[in-house]
């Protein structure tokens, strides 16, 4: 996978989505972001970004009783095909070297916490009846409340230029 970016082969501010882990790297350690430093980005990503959905229809089928027609298996199939073309490049081999075996790990731990995320929220909706809007707010608020303590003891250091 030579040749590949890495996250951390970019400048800092490149990649906003790291700038708390650099402040406090042992407070703070985001899953994607150190998925990101450690294997290649063209890995991870798309690894993360389709197993969350083929894991939450996996959980929509288990867990919240939708029905698994065959357009859907088709469907998840699809997503599994795709995952790994786009990720190698249409060479599959890749994933058995050291850093494609690596970005397939943290890509897939990524794409499990956007599975479970993804299925809580849709029971939320669907069988408790919330609205997405009050489920989004409720989570932004969460959110906020939980990174708040982090962003305000955060030292920040004037910029050079």
């Amino acid at each position: 996978m030579a040749g590949r970016a890495r996250l951390a082969d970019l400048e800092p501010a490149d990649h906003r989505l790291h700038c708390v882990q650099r402040h406090h790297p042992s407070r703070l350690q985001p899953l994607p972001a150190t998925g990101y430093q450690v294997a290649d980005l063209s890995v991870v990503y798309p690894v993360a970004r389709g197993t969350g959905p083929m894991l939450s229809s996996l959980g929509a089928f288990l867990l919240l009783g939708e029905a698994p027609t065959p357009q859907r298996v088709l469907g998840l199939l699809t997503v599994v095909a795709g995952i790994g073309l786009i990720s190698t490049q249409g060479n599959l081999a890749a994933f058995r070297q050291p850093g494609g075996q690596a970005g397939v790990r943290w890509g897939m731990a990524t794409g499990s916490l956007i599975a479970g995320y993804t299925v809580v929220d849709a029971y939320g909706v669907k069988t408790l009846g919330i609205q997405p809007v009050v489920l989004d707010w409720c989570a932004n608020l969460l959110r906020f409340v939980l990174l708040a303590p982090i962003v305000l003891s955060t030292r920040r250091e004037p910029r050079s230029g």
